[in-house]
C-alpha cells in the first residue's frame, strides 16, 4: 500500500471507488484511516493513541520532527477543514500493526481489602501464558469503597519488574467506583485517563502516576500482580466497620510475535505545568523510557520561551534526569508554551507544558543566589533541613543542606557566587527527614531513614577542595536507627537526638556527650516525669515523644535554675521544660499545652531567655488564620505561661524559627522566610520587616494574591493570601557574621539572600 499503488488504483476505471471499501484488503486499510470525530492537528498532539474504524488503535507521537503516527509516518501540510470532518494529508499509507491477539484478561476475586476499622491492603493476581509482545494495554479495576480518596492501587509484572502506579490517593470522595485505565484513545484529550463510572467523577484524579506505554514491547508471559491499599486510619462516622473491596480487575492487551517499532515514553505528569519565577534556577524532572527494543544515549533537551535549558545526556543505563532553566532576572512575566524533548538516535519524543513566570514576592531581602537540588548534587531529591559552620580558620561561611538523598555542603562565602564542595550521602535509605547541628567544626546528623543512627563529619575536610566530592562519614554511632532530630549545646559539649527509635526512651532525649567529637557516647535519655510540686496523672507523662528542642546554659532571670543546663522541647501537643544538668537524673521542671493545640513543632529562646516563640504545625492547615507564633514567658521556668500571639499577614504553615538579636527569622513553608521584629515581644507584639517568597507556586492558587497584605481591606483574615500546605521553605540558617541568610526549599534547593 504504498503512493504509487493507490495512484494506479484512482487511474484504474475497473475498479470504481465506490467499490473500494468493499473490497476485503483495501476496505479493512481504508478503514484504518478514518476516526469517527472531527480531531485538529492541536488535538492530535494531545493524545498519544487514536481509535479508528478498523483494527488496533493508532500511536500518537508528538518529536522533535513533528507530530508521527505509528512507525514515522508525519504530517505533509496543513490540515483540511471539510463539511463532516478534517482531513489530514500523511506521507504514507498507515500500515496496521501485526497485531495477533487482543484478550480480555479477568479477575473476579471479590476480595476484602479492609474491614473499615483501619489500614488495610490486599493483592491479585493473574497468570498469562502469551508469550506475545505488547502493543497496547488497558487496567481496568472495580472496588467498593466509602473513600475513595484513601485508595493507593499499583500494577506490577513480576516477570520484568515492572511497577505502575495507577492512582494514588485520587482527590475525591465516593464508593463503588470503576477506573478504566490506557494511554489515550480519546478517554480524554491527555494522556493516561481513566474513565469513571459511579458517583464519583473527579477527572485528572484518577490519572496513573506513569505511563503505560512503559509496557509497550514488553512480554505479556507472567504473572501480573493487582495491589491496593486502604489507608483509612479510623474509620469515619458512619463508616464504622464498613468495608472496601475490590470487586474485579483484569486487563485488555493487544499483543503480537513482533513488537511495535522503538518509541521513547515520556512520564509527562512528573513535568506537569510549572509556576518559573525570576532570578530562580527552575527544574523539570524528565523521566523518559526507552521501550520496544530501543537502546542507546538519551539527549534531553527544553526551552521555556527563549530560556534553553542546560542539555542533559543521559547514559544508556539512565532515564531520569532533571533540566534546569536559569529564569533571568528580568524574564517575560506570563504564560507560555514550554516543551521538553528526548532523543535517542533517530527516535525522539516532545513533551509540551504551560509555564507560568512571576516576580518573587519580596520586601527588603535580595536573593544573591540560587542553587537548584541538581546542582546540590541531590537531582531528583527533596530539601529538607539547613546549618551552617564557619570555618575558624579561613573564616570560609559553609552551608550544610541536606536533603532526602544526603548532606550536601555549599561554600557561601561569596555568596553571589555559591560553590558545591560535595556531598555526603545518607547512611542507608532515601528520607524526607535530616537533620544537623554542629559543635567543634564536625557535623551532627540524623535521619528518620531506617538504620541510619548518627553520622559525624569532620567539616575541616572541606579545606581546599576545588570540585564536588562524594564523602564519606568521619565517625558513626549506631545506637539507635532512626530519628526525627537532633540539637546541640555547644557550651556544654552535649547532643540531644530527639523523636529516635532508640529502646526504652519512646523518642524522648536521648542525650550524647560528644566532648570528643569522632566518639560520641550515650550518657543518658529522658522521656518525661513531675515537676517538683506536681501530682501525677495524665498532664505528665513518662513517655513523651519530643519532635524538637533547644538546649542551653540558663542565663534568663529565673533564680532557682541559674547556670543549669535547660532544655525546652516542643513535643506534638505540649511544651516541655526539662533540667539536664545532671544527665544520669534530669529533671521534668514543667509541661503545658494550650488552647486550639494542633501539633507543637518548634521554638526558640530570645537571646536573654525570658521569652520563648513557638510554631504549631497544624494550627494554620485548614483553619482561618495565618501564620500564627506563639509567645511564651519563661522568665519563671517552673510556670511557663502564655502571653499572646503573633499572626503573620500570610497564609503558610509556620515551620522553623531562630532568633538574632530582635528579629526572628521564620521559615514558613509556602511563604518563605519572614523576618519578624520582636523588639516588643514582651507584649506580643511583633511587625514583620521583610520576607522572601521562596515558594511562588501557591500565590496563583485559589485566587491567592502575590501582594495579599495590599489585596486584603482592614479585619480580613486574608486566610486566601497563599496556600496552606507542606511545601516551600523548610528551614533556615541566619548566624553567619556577614549577615548572609541561607534558606532550605523542600522543592527548589538552596537560596542566598541577606536582609536590606
Amino acid at each position: 500500500p504504498t503512493n504509487e499503488a493507490f495512484t494506479a488504483l484512482v487511474s484504474d476505471p475497473a475498479i470504481p471507488s465506490r467499490d473500494w471499501m468493499s473490497l476485503p484488503k483495501l476496505g479493512e486499510l481504508l478503514r484504518y484511516h478514518l476516526h469517527a470525530g472531527a480531531m485538529t492537528r492541536a488535538q492530535l498532539e494531545e493524545v498519544t493513541a487514536l481509535s479508528t474504524l478498523e483494527g488496533p488503535e493508532i500511536h500518537v507521537r508528538l518529536t522533535l520532527e513533528g507530530l508521527q503516527l505509528n512507525d514515522g509516518v508525519s504530517f505533509e501540510s496543513e490540515e483540511i477543514v471539510a463539511d463532516n470532518g478534517v482531513i489530514h494529508v500523511l506521507s504514507k499509507v498507515l500500515v496496521r500493526p501485526l497485531v495477533t491477539s487482543t484478550k480480555r484478561y479477568v479477575s473476579n476475586s471479590d476480595l476484602q481489602i479492609s474491614d473499615g476499622s483501619g489500614f488495610g491492603f490486599e493483592s491479585d493476581s493473574l497468570f498469562i501464558d502469551n508469550s506475545d509482545l505488547i502493543h497496547d494495554l488497558r487496567v481496568f479495576v472495580e472496588v467498593e469503597h466509602p473513600d475513595v480518596s484513601q485508595l493507593y492501587l499499583y500494577l506490577t509484572h513480576d516477570t520484568t519488574n515492572t511497577t505502575i502506579e495507577l492512582v494514588t490517593a485520587p482527590d475525591s470522595h465516593g464508593r463503588d467506583i470503576n477506573f478504566e485505565f490506557a494511554d489515550g484513545a480519546e478517554q480524554d484529550a491527555l494522556d493516561d485517563v481513566a474513565r469513571v463510572e459511579g458517583p464519583a467523577y473527579p477527572g485528572l484524579s484518577y490519572r496513573p502516576k506513569t505511563p503505560l506505554e512503559n509496557w509497550l514491547g514488553e512480554s505479556l508471559f507472567g504473572t501480573w500482580t493487582l495491589t491496593v491499599y486502604d489507608t483509612r486510619p479510623d474509620a469515619e462516622p458512619g463508616q464504622e466497620d464498613e468495608p472496601s473491596r475490590l470487586v474485579r480487575w483484569g486487563l485488555d492487551a493487544s499483543s503480537a510475535e513482533q513488537g511495535p517499532a522503538p518509541a521513547l515514553v515520556i512520564d509527562k505528569r512528573r513535568i506537569g505545568d510549572r509556576i518559573f519565577a525570576r532570578g530562580f534556577s527552575e527544574t523539570a524532572q524528565v523521566l523518559a523510557r526507552r521501550v520496544a527494543g530501543l537502546t542507546g544515549e538519551m539527549e534531553v533537551r527544553g526551552n521555556a520561551g527563549t530560556v534553553l535549558a542546560e542539555t542533559r545526556t543521559l547514559a544508556p543505563e539512565y532515564s531520569f534526569g532533571s533540566l534546569i532553566f536559569d529564569m533571568p532576572p528580568d524574564a517575560e512575566l506570563g504564560s507560555q508554551l514550554a516543551q521538553v524533548s528526548v532523543k535517542v538516535g533517530e527516535v525522539s519524543r516532545v513533551v509540551r507544558f504551560e509555564t507560568t513566570t512571576v516576580e518573587p514576592d519580596a520586601s527588603g531581602i535580595q536573593l544573591l543566589a540560587h542553587m537548584p537540588l541538581p546542582r546540590l548534587g541531590a537531582d531528583g531529591a527533596a530539601g529538607n533541613d539547613i546549618w551552617g559552620w564557619t570555618d575558624p580558620v579561613s573564616g570560609a561561611e559553609i552551608a550544610l543542606v541536606g536533603t532526602s538523598t544526603g548532606t550536601s555542603f555549599v561554600d557561601v562565602s561569596i555568596p553571589e557566587s555559591p560553590v558545591l564542595l560535595g556531598v555526603l550521602p545518607t547512611a542507608t535509605y532515601v528520607s524526607d527527614w535530616r537533620d544537623i547541628k554542629v559543635y567543634q567544626d564536625h557535623a551532627y546528623i540524623v535521619s528518620e531513614a531506617e538504620d541510619h543512627g548518627l553520622q559525624v563529619f569532620d567539616l575541616r575536610q572541606l579545606r581546599g577542595i576545588e570540585g564536588p566530592q562524594s564523602f564519606a562519614e568521619s565517625a558513626h554511632s549506631d545506637a539507635f536507627g532512626n530519628a526525627h532530630n537532633i540539637a546541640i549545646n555547644e557550651t556544654t559539649g552535649f547532643a540531644y537526638v530527639v523523636g529516635s527509635n532508640y529502646p526504652g526512651c519512646h523518642g524522648g532525649l536521648l542525650m550524647f556527650d560528644i566532648s570528643t567529637p569522632l566518639d560520641p557516647q550515650v550518657v543518658g535519655c529522658f522521656s518525661g516525669g513531675v515537676p517538683a510540686g506536681q501530682v501525677a496523672g495524665p498532664d505528665f507523662p513518662n513517655e513523651v515523644y519530643v519532635h524538637d528542642v533547644q538546649c542551653v546554659s540558663y542565663i534568663g532571670p529565673d533564680p532557682d535554675h541559674q547556670g543549669e543546663e535547660i532544655c525546652l522541647s516542643s513535643d506534638e501537643t505540649t511544651l516541655g521544660i526539662e533540667n539536664v544538668s545532671d544527665k544520669g537524673n534530669p529533671q521534668q521542671v514543667a509541661r503545658v499545652s494550650y488552647a486550639g493545640v494542633g501539633y507543637t513543632h518548634q521554638g526558640w529562646l530570645t537571646d536573654d531567655h525570658q521569652y520563648f516563640i513557638l510554631n504549631d504545625e497544624f494550627d494554620e492547615w485548614d483553619s482561618e488564620i495565618n501564620t500564627r507564633t506563639y509567645v511564651w514567658d519563661v522568665r519563671d521556668l517552673d510556670a511557663p505561661i502564655l502571653v499572646g500571639s503573633i499572626d503573620n499577614p500570610r497564609d503558610a504553615i509556620g515551620h522553623n524559627a531562630y532568633i538574632k538579636g530582635n528579629v526572628a527569622y521564620q521559615a514558613n513553608y509556602t511563604s518563605g522566610l519572614r523576618l519578624m521584629d520582636i523588639s516588643e515581644i514582651a507584649s506580643s507584639t511583633g511587625a514583620e520587616m521583610a520576607y522572601y517568597d521562596t515558594y511562588p507556586d501557591d500565590d496563583l492558587m485559589h485566587g491567592a494574591s502575590t501582594r495579599c497584605m495590599a489585596h486584603h481591606p482592614e479585619g480580613s483574615t486574608g486566610s486566601n493570601c497563599g496556600v496552606a500546605s507542606f511545601q516551600g521553605a523548610w528551614s533556615n540558617y541566619p548566624f553567619f557574621a556577614s549577615g548572609t541568610i541561607v534558606v532550605s526549599d523542600i522543592d527548589r534547593g538552596l537560596f542566598v539572600l541577606r536582609a536590606n
